[in-house]
């Protein structure tokens, strides 16, 4: 196995990969203001809309563990229930067959992210970046993943709220973040941007993450794979990038507010993920940790 390349925390890139960068920035390399945009921003994350894909993910672990001989057939109900097609009731002659404590646990799992999304065509002219709201999709698969990767089936989320949408901070941060793509790529012109809003809430002895599936790309042409917005009452949290192998670290650092993560994405040798985060002993209140993430796509 391999060994990472530094033990402490990095920041830049690494010259074997300059053709695909990665690296933390700040906000205020990007021309913003961070005391202001977190200030104005983290309170819009309290009220997002939970994201019941976890729960359902974590139902199902739940019953191929207790039944690894229906193994098949879960996995088929596993997509179905993602996309909708199915519920609960499918599988009621498993849970019926659970012990009364494993069935209560499972009907009780709870969701431990919010999230919302928007999404943006940006086009280079000679103004600048000229920006373009697209119409609300709450639909969204990584279209570009392996079939295998419950990510390339369709979910829906709920809509960023246009008082998000439309704070002149967040706009100019959309704009920063094309300019660090056309950085990457000389040359761009066109660039779609899906933006997500999650907020991770740890309760007290439950790891919560933004990587539940693990070390993975995600289907874009690059990432901010987060920006951070808040970050209360939490420790773990650690963003790393790693090689082709999925083995040697390239990068990591635990993003504090106002730092995110650009990168390429798919096609290119990069991998990423980022390790759960708990709630501290000390903290009065559940950890928050906030983020606003980027897939971008390329369009000419």
């Amino acid at each position: 196995m391999s060994t990472p390349l530094s033990p402490r925390e990095s920041h830049g890139s690494d010259s074997r990969f300059s053709e695909y960068p990665f690296r933390v920035f700040t906000l205020e390399q990007l021309g913003i203001d961070r005391a202001r945009f977190l200030t104005e921003l983290a309170p819009s994350f309290h009220t997002l809309a939970w994201d019941i894909y976890d729960v359902r993910r974590e139902q199902v672990q739940r019953l191929l563990h207790a039944f690894p001989e229906e193994t098949s057939r879960l996995q088929q109900f596993l997509r179905d229930y993602w996309t909708e097609q199915a519920t609960l009731g499918v599988v009621e002659d498993l849970l019926s067959r659970l012990p009364t404590a494993e069935r209560v646990a499972l009907e009780s799992v709870a969701p431990y992210r919010r999230r919302a999304m928007a999404r943006f065509r940006l086009e280079l002219t000679g103004l600048g970046w000229q920006e373009q709201r697209l119409p609300d999709n709450t639909r969204f698969a990584q279209g570009k993943l392996n079939t295998g990767d419950l990510r390339a089936l369709p979910r829906r989320f709920a809509p960023m709220a246009c008082a998000v949408v439309d704070n002149p901070l967040f706009a100019r941060l959309r704009e920063g973040v094309a300019e660090l793509v056309a950085k990457a790529r000389p040359g761009v012109g066109t660039l779609t941007l899906t933006v997500h809003q999650m907020s991770v809430v740890c309760h007290p002895g439950q790891a919560a993450t933004n990587s539940p599936e693990g070390i993975h790309q995600d289907g874009a042409d690059y990432i901010v794979s987060a920006l951070v917005v808040e970050r209360r009452g939490v420790t773990g949290g650690m963003s790393r990038v790693f090689g082709p192998d999925r083995e040697a670290v390239l990068l990591s650092h635990t993003l504090q507010p106002g730092e995110g993560l650009f990168q390429a994405d798919t096609g290119s040798p990069l991998w990423h993920d980022v390790t759960p985060v708990h709630r501290s002993e000390s903290a009065e209140s559940d950890g928050i940790r906030s983020i606003l993430g980027f897939d971008i796509r390329l369009e000419k």
